[in-house]
């Protein structure tokens, strides 16, 4: 699942779509749009079963949130534009019989509002935000309950125009909820924009990338623990 506003954000969830359609060829991928997607794009971008114009959508980062809505499927991940699949994630999908949702720490443990902001929820330092770019999960009334709940949150310390983030918002709307939830590794979600340990095969390189395949090879040219620096996939 993609949620996007523009046709720039389209085409950036083209190129991951097309990486997920080539390691997990029989899983349906959705695209929703804030801007209709005419049907001349749609027909060359067939790697998408489902190219849906959501209307009333706020330009907010929030939006991702709306992103079970009209889906059908039991299980769900929701990824953001700017990733690239390397690898099959059926064992990633399996957590779900397990877990209502799986995500990844975020590498900036507070990049948005600070833990004591007076905004915020009293809720422990130690428990820091998650990236809400790949987000595993069910399709049941406790997740949508979970992103209703991230929704009414961040409209209450958005700042309109500014793209507040949202993972203060995910953050609380986690420690609020009563959802069983998996912290996944870095692999399912290597954020190679900022400095990242990896151990074992990247599945989900998560970065504006120039060449996505190359930095592919450079992270999983050895599966020992590592470390790499964002100038390593310049």
């Amino acid at each position: 699942m993609y949620v996007v506003w523009n046709r720039s954000g389209a085409e950036e969830a083209l190129a991951s779509a097309r990486s997920v359609r080539r390691v997990m060829p029989d899983i349906a991928i959705y695209l929703k749009s804030a801007e209709p997607i005419d049907e001349a794009i749609a027909k060359r971008w067939r790697v998408f079963d489902h190219v849906v114009h959501v209307r009333g959508l706020r330009q907010s980062y929030s939006d991702k949130f709306h992103f079970l809505t009209g889906v059908k499927e039991k299980n769900v991940l929701y990824l953001d534009s700017d990733t690239y699949v390397v690898s099959g994630l059926r064992d990633a999908f399996d957590l779900l019989g397990r877990f209502d949702v799986a995500c990844a720490h975020a590498p900036v443990r507070f990049g948005g509002l600070v833990p004591d902001d007076p905004r915020l929820p009293r809720i422990p330092a130690s428990f820091p935000e998650f990236n809400s770019g790949v987000i595993f999960c069910r399709n049941h009334v406790r997740v949508r309950r979970l992103l209703r709940t991230c929704r009414e949150l961040h409209s209450q310390w958005e700042d309109p125009g500014n793209h507040t983030p949202d993972q203060p918002a995910l953050r609380c709307g986690l420690w609020m909820s009563r959802i069983s939830f998996y912290v996944l590794p870095p692999e399912y979600n290597a954020r190679l924009c900022f400095p990242t340990f990896l151990s074992g095969p990247a599945r989900i390189l998560h970065a504006r990338l120039p060449e996505p395949r190359r930095a592919a090879r450079i992270a999983n040219q050895s599966l020992l623990p590592r470390v790499f620096r964002p100038e390593d996939f310049a």
